[in-house]
């Protein structure tokens, strides 16, 4: 008798995860990497939200990235000297450029102050 009850459950559950399987098989969209992508809350920014997730130390590169992204501020690498031995990736030093007519919040303009100083000019550029 108890033979038939498993008989009774294993066919079911064999037919459900064939049927599983060959659909997985056929779809047409595959199983990758999911990036999740979060918009800000309203009123919130990167900075404040670094605070609370208790990711400070990441904060302000992470506000020049997204400076550079909203195309206020650019990010340069220097251009390698003809004849000059190639240096480690990654090694390069970068520098900030502020792009001409940005304008930025009073927390952009702190954000940018601990990278250029305090007076930080339309065209300033300084290496990191």
């Amino acid at each position: 008798m108890v033979f038939f009850a498993i008989l009774a459950a294993a066919l079911p559950a064999a037919a459900l995860l064939t049927i599983a399987l060959i659909s997985r098989h056929k779809s047409r969209q595959p199983v990758g990497t999911v990036i999740a992508e979060y918009a800000p809350l309203p009123g919130s920014s990167l900075l404040f939200d670094a605070v609370l997730a208790n990711a400070e130390a990441r904060a302000l590169p992470a506000a020049l990235v997204e400076l550079a992204i909203r195309k206020k501020i650019r990010l340069l690498t220097p251009q390698p000297e003809p004849g000059a031995a190639p240096t480690k990736k990654g090694r390069e030093q970068l520098a900030i450029e502020i792009a001409p007519g940005a304008q930025f919040t009073a927390q952009e303009q702190r954000v940018l102050a601990v990278y250029l100083g305090e007076a930080a000019q339309e065209k300033a550029v300084r290496k990191l």
